[in-house]
């Protein structure tokens, strides 16, 4: 029976971890990799130059009692606004996010002995581009509003 030695153990582990990111495993997780950035769709790219006239803000929700709601009932509010601009802004493409465009509520009334409370039910959520037009400042724009600029 032989006695194993945990530096060598260790070494091995390394060596193991190592091999993932040479050779033919490396090559194999690139390709994969690749594959799966196919599936998506990417229209602007990171550091493209483009205009824009509408611009997409984030509003918070207000504050929701009891009394705005009738039993059983399901009260939809926006969660952006849309701001058109007095003239056309350029600017470059810095990246995507995912932002909620509309919530849903209700109010539970489940346990007799407690207050009942608002539940967020189900969010509806849009794809943004944010587009940096000054060293300081972004912009959330819809891929609808953005026009390309040609250099």
């Amino acid at each position: 029976m032989a006695i194993s030695n945990p530096r060598r153990q260790a070494k091995k582990r390394t060596m193991n971890i190592l091999k993932l990111k040479t050779g033919k495993q490396y090559r194999k997780w690139e390709k994969n990799k690749g594959e799966l950035k196919k599936g998506r769709e990417i229209m602007f790219k990171l550091g493209q130059k483009v205009s824009y006239k509408k611009i997409i803000r984030k509003i918070m929700v207000p504050y929701m009692e009891s009394k705005d709601f009738n039993e059983e009932e399901v009260i939809e509010k926006d969660r952006t606004k849309s701001i058109e601009l007095t003239k056309e802004r350029s600017g470059f493409i810095v990246g995507t996010r995912n932002i909620a465009k509309k919530g849903e509520y209700i109010f539970e009334d489940d346990d007799p002995d407690q207050y009942g409370h608002v539940v967020h039910q189900k969010t509806e959520i849009i794809k943004v581009y944010k587009v940096a037009y000054d060293m300081a400042h972004t912009n959330f724009v819809l891929e609808e509003d953005l026009m390309r600029v040609e250099k």
